[in-house]
């Protein structure tokens, strides 16, 4: 007993400096270890454009960039809004009619990020055989998804025949229940686009009746966030558009290594992918400056795609506006 209060001053200065030792390494680590920011998440929907999200992650891509990406994919482009105004995703692939009810619906500043791609005949209305011209929807059922692009499309399509949307009927219908929808006989022609389109275009009854091709530059997609992820994620939003922009890179220099991948997971053959992207005009790095200036093609079609959801009565008059272009983004991005 008495070696053992002898050596007691002793074991408690040792159990002391294990304590202090133990502290100043615990503090030096959180010191060093670098904070692990949350995955960005990027909600789109099943769609051919959008194959390029998918292909940077399958290349490694966005690790190479040092982001780390969450891939969400929704059944349409009204799901992927709606997960975006409710914060389940951060980042929006979608037509600008889903930014410009986004920045409605949310009450929240939505800023256009990105250019990625403009419809050039990949969005289309098709039609029974015996409807003849965009005139010969008069008085016909067109399948439309509400809410979303198919509106615009048969809405621009229509105009440009002298029509409006009281010379038809539109029946609310999901692209996933449109070939039901004409085997029904309950509509006589919808808007569509791939793979969908390409269904529909195998039905011998069927044919191409108009697509976005007699509208060029009209149908935009882009990439859209709130205005917050702009002020305390701008540097993972940086490092995403890279990746993206390296995933449009590798496409152009193998592509038929990207088709063949991009095609496996739409569940198509090669070339019925190339195809659907034969509908589409890509745009990189080098052509958004142009895209995303005051007054350029995004901001036009912004403002076009909001008088026509108020014409619709999508959109009150009174509302906050259309969302906010901002390339600074793609700016820094394409630094070196």
């Amino acid at each position: 007993m008495s070696l053992l209060l002898k050596r007691l001053p002793t074991l408690l200065l040792v159990l002391l400096l294990l304590l202090v030792g133990g502290i100043i390494l615990g503090v030096f680590w959180v010191w060093r270890a670098p904070t692990e920011e949350p995955a960005l998440r990027v909600g789109y929907n099943h769609w051919a454009g959008y194959e390029f999200l998918s292909l940077a992650e399958e290349f490694g891509l966005y690790e190479q960039e040092g982001v780390v990406v969450q891939l969400v994919e929704l059944g349409s482009l009204g799901d992927v809004r709606r997960a975006f105004e409710r914060g389940q995703v951060d980042v929006m692939a979608s037509t600008l009619i889903e930014s410009v009810l986004a920045q409605e619906l949310t009450r929240d500043q939505v800023s256009i990020i990105y250019a990625a791609d403009y419809s050039a005949g990949s969005d289309m209305i098709v039609a029974r055989q015996d409807v003849e011209g965009v005139a010969g929807l008069k008085g016909k059922r067109i399948g439309v998804e509400p809410a979303a692009l198919d509106l615009l499309v048969v809405m621009i399509a229509l105009g440009q025949a002298g029509l409006s949307l009281d010379d038809v009927t539109v029946v609310p219908l999901s692209q996933g229940e449109l070939v039901e929808g004409f085997r029904q006989g309950r509509i006589d022609a919808a808007a569509t686009y791939p793979v969908v389109s390409h269904v529909l275009l195998a039905r011998p009854e069927l044919h191409r009746l108009w697509d976005s091709t007699a509208a060029p530059g009209s149908i935009v997609d882009v990439f859209s966030v709130k205005e917050e992820m702009l002020r305390s994620r701008r540097d993972q939003l940086v490092h995403f558009l890279r990746a993206y922009d390296g995933a449009l890179r590798l496409h152009r220099e193998n592509p038929t290594v990207t088709v063949e991948r991009m095609a496996r997971r739409q569940n198509v053959t090669p070339k019925q992918f190339e195809r659907a992207l034969e509908g589409i005009e890509l745009l990189e790095f080098g052509q958004q400056a142009e895209l995303l200036q005051a007054g350029g093609v995004v901001e036009r079609s912004s403002e076009q795609t909001l008088e026509a959801l108020r014409a619709l009565s999508f959109y009150p008059d009174n509302a906050v506006g259309r969302p906010a272009v901002d390339p600074s983004l793609v700016e820094e991005a394409s630094r070196p």
